[in-house]
């Protein structure tokens, strides 16, 4: 059985741990996740020329055995017919990190 002094320990490398680890770490699954519905998106856009809309990425992601958009995140948004945006929520109520295909990159947003 685990002494009060270990759990201390244990609780405080925790709160240390929570404090300073990139958030990354947390939250890797949703990167990934949203990696591999942008390189799906940037496929269809090539094939197609165009980004899809919602059912077509769905359709899309199911013919490359590839799980399909869910209400859940990543979230997907067409913004004109060459550019789109993915976006997962991160940390806390109301901030996303937001994959904007314009840039190429993430942002966090509040």
């Amino acid at each position: 059985m685990l002494s009060s002094l270990a759990i201390v320990t244990l609780s405080g490398f925790y709160v240390a741990l929570l404090r300073w680890a990139p958030a990354q770490w947390f939250y890797s699954q949703r990167f990934q996740e949203s990696e591999q519905l942008v390189r799906a998106i940037d496929s269809f856009q090539t094939t197609y020329n165009r980004v899809p809309n919602e059912r077509e990425l769905s359709a899309y992601l199911i013919k490359k055995g590839i799980s399909p958009l869910t209400e859940t995140c990543p979230c997907y948004r067409p913004v004109t017919a060459a550019s789109y945006e993915v976006w997962f929520g991160y940390q806390s109520t109301g901030t996303s990190m937001v994959y904007q295909s314009t840039t190429q990159d993430w942002e966090r947003q509040p």
